[in-house]
């Protein structure tokens, strides 16, 4: 393992100068990060430019949870966040809401909700549409995955892998434009890909990444990158985390993985591609 391995960073522009809680990256698209600020704070930053907007407050309250998806409708050059929200009605009865902002009217409208509850995921944009976990009898163990299509406002059904037995947790993760499925067990984690779009023979299992990885400490382990050969960037606590298969060494067959120390804890990390899109979207109200 190399003891001393080198990652370039640079400070990204703090649009709030006192975030009050928790820092969540919803995801990225065409150069455009955006983030929750918790409670129910939302922006949109390019991390390159250094500009961001703050998107109007959504109005939700009173909702027990929030899940957040970002995405990019190409038909009408609109960039999309969708929010869900969960209120506690009486006693176990629950009702959910769906709201959409549109940045080319730079305002939240409610649509209507699956049936079913996404807890802590935030969605990942692939092919149109933003993807979550759905557990339609509220059981973690019983999910599926839906999709939320940017530019018709329709939600179906994608088939998920076929994960083996003693599944632990799993995960949705987007990669080189692909759809993943990081499939958690005692002993390690498969990461499958869905080579060809909701075609449910094309998933295809890419790595198997072991739990005893050789780190300093090891605290929620996640993947939030995949590449085509198996590499695999985890999130790790205090660390970044590179992992490669075996077979995929050239230089230095016995080094599956190498670990990056970031110096402070990784709540949320996210990748994406340098742009110089404005994430004001043409609308100059100062924000």
């Amino acid at each position: 393992m190399d003891e001393n391995p080198i990652m370039d960073t640079f400070p990204i522009y703090n649009p709030l100068s006192e975030p009050t809680r928790l820092v969540r990256i919803v995801g990225s698209c065409n150069g455009l990060v955006c983030v929750v600020w918790e409670p129910g704070i939302v922006t949109i930053f390019n991390p390159t430019t250094r500009k961001s907007r703050k998107l109007p407050i959504s109005g939700t309250s009173n909702s027990l949870a929030r899940e957040y998806g970002f995405g990019y409708d190409e038909s009408n050059n609109d960039y999309k966040v969708v929010e869900f929200s969960w209120t506690n009605l009486i006693s176990d009865e629950f009702e959910n809401q769906v709201k959409v902002y549109s940045s080319k009217i730079n305002s939240w409208r409610i649509i209507d909700g699956p049936a079913g509850f996404l807890f802590s995921d935030s969605g990942v944009f692939v092919n149109g549409a933003i993807h979550w976990k759905l557990y339609p009898n509220g059981n973690p163990m019983d999910w599926s995955i839906i999709a939320y299509n940017v530019t018709t406002d329709r939600y179906k059904m994608v088939a998920k892998p076929k994960c083996e037995t003693g599944l632990v947790n799993s995960l949705l993760v987007v990669s080189a434009g692909q759809l993943c499925v990081s499939c958690l067990y005692f002993t390690h984690r498969d990461i499958w890909v869905m080579k060809e779009y909701e075609v449910e023979e094309s998933w295809t299992k890419l790595v198997k990444v072991p739990n005893n990885l050789e780190l300093k400490m090891q605290i929620n382990t996640s993947p939030f990158f995949v590449s085509e050969n198996g590499g695999v960037l985890l999130k790790n606590g205090f660390s970044i985390v590179m992992y490669k298969p075996l077979q995929f060494h050239e230089i230095h067959p016995l080094n599956e993985c190498i670990e990056i120390d970031t110096n402070g804890y990784v709540f949320y990390v996210a990748t994406y591609t340098e742009s110089l899109v404005f994430p004001d979207f043409g609308h100059f109200d100062g924000s």
